[in-house]
């Protein structure tokens, strides 16, 4: 008895989730990501900056950001990762020193940002709290990638990173 409820369990489940592949996954969300996907790198006041976007795969794609001064010394690491979500694309972010040390500042939480506008090769995130971070802006216009980073500070300006696909 108990193995026929466990199969009958099984079939319900695998029906489950072909009745949710039908209907559209939420990875499905990604694909009009893609336009992010490679290496991009670029000058800020000639400090190098980086950032690298794997394919969308699964229910995800994961980046990574590098700053590194005109001193040779790193200023930050980030790592992001977009994820397929109920609600939509969900961007989360997490920064580090040059000695691999999460900023203190987010000790206590991750920033999370939702998808709020995606046309063509630009998309949105908009941070769900009213502190910090406020938006993360990345549009693709040929072989470069403009990333508008927004604060709630009003006297905190955006910051603007222009990269081009490396080759």
């Amino acid at each position: 008895m108990n193995r026929l409820c466990l199969f009958g369990l099984f079939v319900v489940a695998a029906a489950s989730l072909d009745f949710a592949r039908a209907q559209g996954k939420p990875a499905d969300s990604l694909a009009k990501l893609k336009f992010l996907a490679g290496a991009w790198k670029g000058e800020l006041d000639g400090d190098l900056v980086e950032e690298h976007w794997s394919e969308p795969a699964g229910e995800s794609l994961i980046g990574m950001f590098r700053w590194v001064g005109k001193d040779g010394k790193v200023r930050l690491y980030e790592l992001l990762s977009i994820k397929a979500e109920a609600d939509g694309p969900t961007l989360r972010l997490r920064h580090f020193d040059g000695t691999f040390t999460p900023w203190a500042s987010e000790q206590d939480g991750i920033p999370l940002l939702r998808m709020s506008e995606c046309a063509g090769t630009r998309v949105v995130f908009t941070n769900t709290a009213n502190e910090g971070l406020k938006s993360c802006e990345y549009e693709v216009k040929g072989d470069q990638l403009t990333i508008v980073v927004s604060f709630f500070d009003p006297n905190r300006r955006p910051l603007k990173f222009e990269l081009k696909r490396a080759k």
